[in-house]
């Protein structure tokens, strides 16, 4: 709940605490957007009503990570927030905590939970937060929440939460569904249903606040008054509507059918917005529902469309055909005529071969790729690599892997195709630019450890650190060798992104917190309603140390976004040549079968707003580097000399 991460795409929105995001530009809405991960979720109502009600918080690019998994501090942060008692449980941060492993800001929730009666330790005094909670010991928190605390049961062969199941079942609470495995990790969705189930579903007596089997029928009522008070108006819809609504399908898919006569609140449009029904047991489900055009379940509209060519392929194609492969199939369609190169369908090869991008260690040959005026082209080979070895160049562009021909491929399907086990082959064939005819390059895959970061010192006073590419480890690589620059004397800093293809996001903007001074602002992310978002830093740096950043045509993605913030908030010079120019940034979609579909969800923009989307970011000195076969790095000598005038000037 307090921690703040995202992965967007091929870049990664890690928008820590230390960034304060500010809200600009736009009408201001009433209520919060909703978040923007949600829109599968079989808890989407559930969530969006906890989001309306401020009784849910979600991460800092607008995510809310419904299906990640959450820890036993964050569910009875959540569970507390969402009963309404978030400032109880602040004021209770400075008591002293019943657990020696209980710390920082979980602490009130964790005291005031404890207070309450809901939770116990684990015995030897500790509670253990950072431990995931199961759905079996979020239902006994919760059912303890409304003061139906059980015993554990202690029968040979039950197991200890027996006794909350029967009564969960013996009262209809509902909290426990035929789907909930009890000793399965809870997720963020789970939880958020748990907590409306106690608003909406649980019977529950307004002016105690404590399970009433009694105030049952009073339920309804009460949830409806809590939506209104928190949200707006909240109407029962007429006889005649209510008439013409036999059920409500939900977002999932799911078709609630309704009894005859059945009392239904909510928007008075059939068909879309926030609903409360009443169920078999006289209590209010509370459940979310969309118009016809966006159920794809209803098959109407476009979807109708769809549907039929679905069911004729099925069912009438000449040979029986596989549905998964028709989906799939649907979805790769819908994601390219997008025209969009960052917009991909990557099944689940492909898919794990994009994770495996951002963490320290894979195995295939070393190359970073792009793809570039419809080729795909290696955009950069880490040092030492077996690429390196084998004769691979950057500019080269790849036409085929082992036999097969890579047009139309995306980047991420090729990095998925050249990866594979230590010890095979990668046979390539290039365009090498500048010679005649193809090459062919056979290169022994091996396992590669991502080292991302290296540098030195140059001189007395000026160190240089280059870095490859953003991802997972390259954080904690900077910082160590950026404190080491510095125990040497290091005044000023030369930042080498040449070919650096970009990575996760997190890296570029945790790096940049270490440079750009407090409260400056990194970078702005605006989305497709004009709503920006604005990064800020939160350090002690009062005055930047002067910086001379090297770039090229390699430079992109978030590593454009650290040239950016350190060029307009650290007053750093640019020298090289101008960047890739990618200023937009993806999101990614997981599913069941581990593939992913990547989109893009919004602009990136620099600090003063700049969108350098195909253009890049021009260098404020542009030097080329001399052709072969010369190796002096005209680039680079050129940012020792500006640093050194820059370093005299502030003697």
């Amino acid at each position: 709940m307090r921690k703040i991460s995202r992965t967007l795409g091929t870049l990664a929105l890690a928008a820590a605490l230390f960034m304060n995001p500010l809200t600009t530009h736009g009408a201001a809405a009433e209520a919060p957007l909703p978040f923007k991960d949600i829109s599968s979720s079989p808890a989407l109502g559930q969530i969006l009503l906890l989001q309306h009600m401020g009784f849910v918080k979600g991460y800092a690019d607008q995510s809310f990570k419904p299906e990640q998994t959450i820890s036993r501090a964050e569910f009875v942060a959540m569970l507390v927030a969402g009963k309404g008692y978030e400032s109880e449980a602040v004021k209770q941060a400075a008591e002293k905590t019943a657990f020696n492993d209980v710390s920082g800001w979980v602490t009130g929730y964790i005291n005031f939970a404890v207070n309450q009666g809901w939770i116990q330790g684990t015995g030897e005094g500790k509670f253990e937060p950072d431990k995931l909670i199961t759905n079996a010991q979020a239902v006994a928190i919760l059912m303890n929440s409304i003061g139906m605390r059980q015993s554990q049961s202690t029968e040979a062969g039950k197991p200890w939460y027996v006794n909350y199941y029967l009564a969960d079942q013996n009262h209809h609470l509902g909290l426990v569904s035929a789907a909930s495995k009890p000793n399965t990790n809870a997720t963020r969705s789970y939880v958020a249903e748990l907590i409306v189930k106690l608003l909406a579903d649980v019977p529950l007596n307004p002016s105690t606040g404590r399970f009433d089997t009694k105030q049952a029928t009073n339920n309804t009522a009460f949830a409806i008054r809590l939506y209104e008070d928190i949200v707006g108006s909240f109407k029962q819809a007429s006889s005649s509507e209510a008439k013409q609504l036999d059920s409500l399908t939900l977002l999932n898919g799911q078709i609630i059918p309704l009894a005859a006569n059945a009392a239904v609140y909510g928007d008075p449009v059939a068909g879309s917005g926030i609903w409360y029904v009443t169920n078999e047991s006289g209590l209010a489900t509370f459940v979310y529902v969309v118009s016809d055009k966006q159920d794809s379940l209803n098959r109407t509209g476009q979807w109708s469309k769809l549907w039929s060519v679905y069911q004729a392929l099925k069912y009438d194609y000449y040979t029986v055909v596989d549905e998964e492969t028709l989906v799939n199939g649907a979805i790769d369609g819908m994601l390219k005529s997008l025209g969009d190169p960052y917009t991909v369908y990557m099944n689940p090869v492909a898919a794990a071969s994009f994770n495996s991008g951002i963490t320290s260690s894979f195995e295939g040959v070393g190359t970073t790729l792009k793809e570039q005026n419809g080729a795909l082209v290696i955009s950069g080979i880490l040092p030492g690599s077996p690429a390196e070895k084998a004769g691979l160049r950057t500019g080269d562009i790849i036409l085929q892997v082992n036999g097969k021909d890579v047009a139309g491929m995306s980047s991420d399907e090729l990095a998925a195709l050249i990866r594979g086990p230590k010890g095979t082959v990668a046979e390539f064939v290039v365009q090498r630019p500048g010679t005649d005819g193809k090459l062919t390059v056979s290169v022994t895959r091996d396992t590669i450890i991502q080292k991302t970061v290296a540098g030195q010192m140059l001189s007395d006073s000026i160190g240089t650190i280059s870095i490859s590419r953003m991802s997972e480890p390259t954080t904690d690589e900077f910082h160590q060798l950026y404190t080491a620059l510095q125990l040497q004397g290091m005044k000023g800093l030369i930042l080498d992104l040449r070919q650096n293809p970009g990575g996760l996001m997190s890296s570029a903007l945790l790096i940049a917190n270490e440079l750009v001074p407090n409260q400056k602002p990194l970078f702005q992310l605006e989305y497709r309603n004009g709503q920006r978002v604005v990064y800020v830093t939160q350090n002690d740096v009062e005055k930047p140390l002067p910086i001379v950043v090297l770039t090229d045509n390699g430079t992109a993605s978030a590593a454009e976004i650290l040239a950016a913030a350190l060029s307009e908030s650290a007053d750093a010079v640019l020298v090289g040549a101008a960047t890739y120019g990618k200023g937009v940034v993806q999101t990614t979609q997981g599913y069941a079968d581990g593939s992913s579909v990547k989109y893009t969800e919004s602009k990136w923009l620099t600090p003063n707003g700049d969108w350098i989307h195909k253009k890049g970011i021009i260098p404020n000195y542009e030097v080329s580097l001399p052709g072969a076969p010369s190796t002096q790095d005209t680039q680079l000598q050129k940012a020792e000399d500006v640093l050194k005038q820059r370093l005299q000037g502030q003697q």
